[in-house]
């Protein structure tokens, strides 16, 4: 049985690799090509972008391309786990994916494959758009398709080397510069700011800036509460241990009257409404839809005025006072440098 491994991309290359890299040509006729760009969604419901989500990140992707009913494809399996099991996990600077090449084989058929080989990477099915990563490899675009199964060490620079042996994956993975531990990187300095994209004032003691991996919801680290309120932090560190896309979410627990919101706002809204003095900025937009509805009607005009009465506490639709209009955020690698990072919030009904 042969298993052939794509091997997309060389980071830092330094003699020692140069010299892996040239023993990996004789013996396995490799060549260089720049991976495509794809987004596919796995079993779980998580998104992936191969560069946005994790060759950005700094990641380094080995994708195994299999169907569900092939035989060397399961006798493989948990070869692949313990080896997946070895580089962190995915914790880390490596990431495993499993990605079908048939049409048939569905988000249920997958996800009972990996029940039964106990996989715990995450894997891509029909439904969650596999065409769109293992076409380009069918289609010959790195060099000669060779079946089911064959894997992809996909590096932060792109670049695809194919042709290797199963036994080479390590030596491969190695080869893109990951180490598969937390210290891949020098830790990065974040800083976050809540902005109103016209400068208005903001109650930001209604806000909750959270950071945990992408598409989970633990491990969770309230940053307000690690930067005792500065909103500035270091990642990786004592405190935030490294974790698969870092990303910060926020949210707002924010009451319908916060301050801000006056007759003027009301006046302005009608007008609006009626094409009279049409409200301009985006913001603006956003800031008059008070019912979140997707637009501003009469509805919202009455919902304003029982706020500023004090008729009313909280907005319609489990709407809180603020709009979050970019509420997630990924955490980009910048070893040892400082990354700045403005939220825009903006206060329902205020207009003016």
């Amino acid at each position: 049985m042969i298993y052939y491994i794509f091997v997309i991309g060389i980071k830092d290359i330094n003699m020692k690799t140069f010299l892996l890299v040239a023993s990996l040509f004789i013996y396995g006729n490799l060549s260089a090509q720049q991976v495509h760009d794809f987004t596919v969604i796995d079993t779980d419901g998580v998104t992936h972008n191969i560069y946005t989500d994790h060759l950005d990140q700094g990641q380094t992707v080995v994708i195994k391309v299999f169907f569900v009913a092939c035989p060397p494809c399961n006798a493989i399996a948990p070869s692949v786990q313990e080896l997946y099991e070895q580089w962190g996990e995915g914790q880390y600077d490596v990431e495993f994916m499993e990605i079908t090449v048939v049409t048939n084989d569905d988000d249920a058929d997958v996800q009972s494959y990996k029940n039964t080989h106990g996989l715990t990477f995450p894997a891509i099915s029909a439904d969650g758009d596999a065409p769109a990563a293992v076409d380009p490899i069918k289609n010959g675009d790195y060099g000669t398709y060779f079946g089911t199964p064959s894997f992809a060490v996909i590096s932060p620079d792109g670049i695809i080397n194919y042709g290797l042996a199963f036994g080479q994956l390590n030596s491969a993975i190695t080869a893109t510069g990951a180490t598969g531990s937390s210290e891949i990187a020098p830790s990065t300095n974040y800083n976050l700011s809540y902005i109103h994209p016209a400068g208005k004032a903001l109650d930001t003691e209604y806000l909750t800036a959270t950071l945990h991996p992408a598409g989970q919801s633990n491990p969770s680290y309230n940053i307000s509460e690690i930067s005792n309120g500065s909103l500035s932090f270091e990642y990786p560190s004592d405190q935030i241990p490294e974790m698969n896309i870092p990303t910060i979410t926020i949210t707002t627990n924010a009451p319908a009257h916060t301050g801000g919101l006056s007759a003027l706002d009301v006046v302005k809204i009608t007008k609006h409404i009626l094409g009279l003095e049409p409200l301009t900025q985006p913001w603006q937009l956003i800031a008059a839809d008070v019912t979140g509805e997707g637009t501003s009607s009469s509805l919202d005009v009455v919902r304003l005025r029982k706020v500023i009465l004090g008729f009313e506490n909280d907005f319609p639709n489990q709407l809180s006072g603020y709009s979050i209009s970019n509420p997630e955020y990924n955490v980009a690698l910048n070893p040892g440098g400082t990354v700045n990072i403005n939220i825009e919030v903006i206060k329902r009904g205020d207009v003016d």
